[in-house]
């Protein structure tokens, strides 16, 4: 894939939801594996699986983790990142198996060291 117009388009015919979102991050794509249907609203939502590609500034890329905000994963090349961000939105459902509390599973799936979350649920200690 040479450009986010082919990874959506790749994404999207092997069945992922994929959209271009243009926000502070830069030029990004949203990769979800599927919607639910939210009781409050009504409408139709992404999983809490949703993850975002955008390029990084030394021309790689980088995958921004679902309830992992503050922890990108960086790529050199976009097919890689796509690979990555397929991986965990597949594995979603193992990860959302864990006990409440326990986000070790979820951590792991994206490939993010952690002992334990630290006071700031965002960010992750290192292990």
């Amino acid at each position: 894939m040479e450009n986010r117009a082919e990874a959506i388009k790749w994404l999207t015919e092997h069945g992922y939801f994929a959209f271009a979102r243009d926000w502070a991050v830069g030029k990004s794509i949203g990769v979800a594996k599927r919607t639910v249907l939210d009781d409050r609203s009504g409408l139709e939502v992404f999983e809490p699986t949703l993850v975002y590609i955008f390029p990084d500034l030394e021309g790689g890329w980088l995958l921004q983790p679902p309830l992992i905000p503050s922890k990108e994963i960086p790529f050199k090349t976009l097919d890689d990142a796509v690979s990555r961000a397929v991986e965990i939105v597949d594995g979603w459902e193992f990860a959302n198996s864990f006990t409440p509390g326990d986000w070790g599973p979820l951590f792991k799936l994206c490939g993010v060291p952690f002992k334990a979350l630290t006071a700031d649920p965002g960010r992750a200690e290192s292990s």
